[in-house]
């Protein structure tokens, strides 16, 4: 089902249509287009939408944007807004994510299987949590993180070749190819390194340009280096 205008996604839905301006489609499937200059007074739910092709032009969200499984959907338009959280998951045709996308709150994305790159103008208010994206090779990001930057399980990912300011703790877990983090950012919580064979034995001064906490990798601190036990006289 396609549908040009809010009206009629209302009459064909009406219980979706909630008292405080969200809009809940969970499960359905059968929607493929939704009408293109919506603005969402609340959160819109997409989840399990796996029939829908693409999200609409101009689509404007005050609240929270909830995209898991949406699996058909291959383009996201550059003028999307969310005011606040973005959760994207379960997506094999998504390669990239638009250049200045905005999110107000904290950007979620998972098992997004052929995303090659991170937008490098992405804005977010909070957290960026990025799992299982086995192709993503760039994530060249500028930009302030005001929460945590957290990276899981993207088998192919060599280096974060980014300049960021991160408010909370950089996150580095399960990475068999990752071999240099961040030389250019800024950190002002800890850096926090697990499961990255090649970033074990690499001397702490590359990881960041400036540490406000400490380095632990595989759960034993590195950064700055423990006192000894017993100091010499």
């Amino acid at each position: 089902m396609k549908f040009k205008s809010v009206e009629d996604l209302r009459e064909a839905y009406p219980n979706a249509f909630k008292k405080d301006g969200s809009v809940d489609l969970t499960g359905r499937s059968e929607i493929e287009e939704l009408p293109n200059d919506w603005h969402v007074p609340g959160t819109l739910s997409l989840r399990q939408c796996m029939g829908l092709t693409r999200l609409p032009e101009r689509l404007n969200i005050d609240g929270a944007l909830d995209m898991r499984r949406c699996e058909s959907v291959s383009h996201i338009p550059d003028d999307l807004r969310v005011g606040q959280s973005m959760v994207i998951t379960r997506n094999d045709l998504l390669s990239d994510l638009p250049e200045y996308l905005a999110i107000g709150g904290s950007l979620m994305i998972s098992d997004l299987g052929n995303l090659e790159r991170m937008p490098r103008n992405l804005k977010v208010g909070q957290d960026v949590s990025i799992a299982q994206c086995d192709k993503l090779k760039e994530v060249g990001m500028h930009l302030d993180i005001p929460g945590n930057l957290s990276i899981n399980r993207c088998a192919d990912l060599e280096e974060l070749n980014i300049e960021i300011n991160v408010g909370e703790s950089l996150r580095l877990f399960e990475m068999p190819s990752m071999k240099e983090v961040a030389p250019k950012s800024r950190i002002h919580g800890d850096i926090i390194i697990g499961d990255c064979p090649h970033l074990a034995a690499v001397d702490p001064i590359f990881y960041a340009t400036e540490i406000l906490g400490v380095i632990k990798v595989d759960g034993e601190k590195v950064w700055p280096a423990p006192e000894p036990e017993n100091p010499a006289p």
